[in-house]
């Protein structure tokens, strides 16, 4: 029967004819030994050299954080290893060893991991956390919703002699201090303001309640980078009974203006478009109802001989109950 005896770095032994050693380390490197021994009692012996590459240890870093619309850096290292691979978010990979991405979006954030080869060797990831901000100041969105405040037809919808509210929310999600900040808005044509009515949680409002107004414009001042400050201003608008011209809806928008960067106009937050305007569909006017009323009663009495039976005649009036 044949037999089979390694010897190795270490101690290390084994009976086997085919051994392996599992999680090798720079220790286990060096000379084997095998010795094999025959059925008729002879033996042999050979050697061979086990070489253990060091693990490359790798490194990633970046630029972050870096601007929306700005570039991205990673760095990967050490130098002059023999693969590069780099994977991120949205599925995004690359085999460079310092890649870049353009045109930084939001999605763009996130955690990228980075794993090096090296004479066959490959390491551990390592990764690197990348932070996308909105820098300057950004008030967009600024959302605008409206609501039947009075009905005046109870038809339940909106409609001529109705009253709206309309209630806009902004803040200041950027990284710079949004300043001079004024909101301004003329309301539909087939709407009247309603004088008293602006309102806002900041600032002043200088058109929109004084008798005579027909816009609304609101002084702000300043909304701070990055704060949970929110600015509601609510104001209403009637719509005209008859329209000017005929309508299916009534439109409004508004618009902020800052020292900080371009107009922001308000956006409906219940519609897919950014930056779209505010639309309450009209409906009929409910017609008045015509109900029996009996605003005077004559009584006619006539003698009902033998029966004592009085008869009366009512006369009854329409009237519009509106």
């Amino acid at each position: 029967m044949t037999t089979y005896s390694w010897t190795g770095p270490g101690g290390w032994t084994s009976n086997l004819q085919n051994p392996t050693r599992s999680n090798a380390t720079l220790a286990m490197a060096g000379t084997y030994t095998l010795t094999v021994t025959g059925a008729n009692g002879c033996t042999g012996s050979a050697s061979t050299n086990v070489a253990v590459n060091s693990k490359p240890v790798a490194t990633a870093s970046s630029n972050s954080p870096v601007c929306e619309g700005s570039t991205i850096q990673l760095t990967g290292g050490p130098n002059g290893m023999t693969t590069y691979s780099w994977t991120g978010p949205g599925g995004w990979t690359s085999n460079l060893q310092n890649p870049t991405r353009s045109n930084a979006t939001l999605a763009m954030a996130g955690t990228y991991r980075l794993t090096v080869t090296n004479g066959g060797c490959t390491s551990n990831p390592v990764t690197t956390s990348v932070v996308v901000d909105i820098c300057g100041a950004a008030l967009d969105p600024a959302e605008k919703s409206v609501e039947l405040l009075i009905d005046a037809d109870h038809s339940g919808v909106a409609s001529p002699g109705d009253t709206l509210r309309y209630t806009v929310i902004v803040w200041n999600e950027g990284t710079l201090d949004a300043t001079g900040v004024v909101f301004n808005d003329t309301p539909d044509p087939n709407t009247i303001l309603v004088w008293g009515t602006v309102t806002t949680t900041k600032g002043t409002v200088t058109i929109g309640n004084n008798n005579g107004d027909t816009w609304i414009s609101v002084d702000v001042g300043t909304l701070l980078a990055n704060s949970l400050e929110t600015v509601r201003i609510t104001f209403d608008v009637t719509i005209r009974d008859p329209l000017l011209y005929p309508a299916t809806y009534v439109e409004n928008q508004g618009v902020f203006t800052l020292l900080e960067g371009p107009p922001v106009l308000t956006d409906d937050p219940t519609t897919p478009p950014d930056d779209d305007p505010t639309d309450e569909p009209l409906g009929p006017k409910k017609a008045p109802s015509r109900v029996p009323t009996f605003p005077s009663v004559y009584l006619g009495i006539a003698a009902a001989l033998g029966a004592g039976i009085l008869a009366y005649s009512i006369r009854r009036r329409l009237v519009d109950q509106k």
